[in-house]
């Protein structure tokens, strides 16, 4: 006669709220928001050399949703001349 295996109890069902408080809880979704927060930081950074702190502000940490993002001020001769002269002309 081979043996038969028992059923495992049926789960319980979690409620929606706990699941809500799991998921705003996890360490998951603290390190994205934190990689968001560091990116966000550092491009407003970056963005302050052209465009000056109050504009870098408003565009940046003022906002609820970032529209464009300028990048111009990363490429490597625009650094070398920020160092060399104080000033980016891209």
């Amino acid at each position: 006669m081979p043996a038969v295996k028992p059923t495992p109890p049926p789960r319980s069902a979690v409620p929606l709220h706990v699941k809500l408080y799991h998921f705003f809880a996890s360490f998951g979704l603290a390190t994205v928001v934190l990689v968001f927060l560091l990116l966000i930081t550092f491009l407003g950074t970056l963005e302050q050399v052209e465009h000056g702190l109050y504009d870098s502000v408003r565009k940046y940490f003022d906002s609820f949703v970032i529209t464009s993002v300028d990048l111009a001020c990363c490429s490597a001769p625009c650094t070398s001349t920020i160092r060399a002269t104080g000033t980016c002309r891209c």
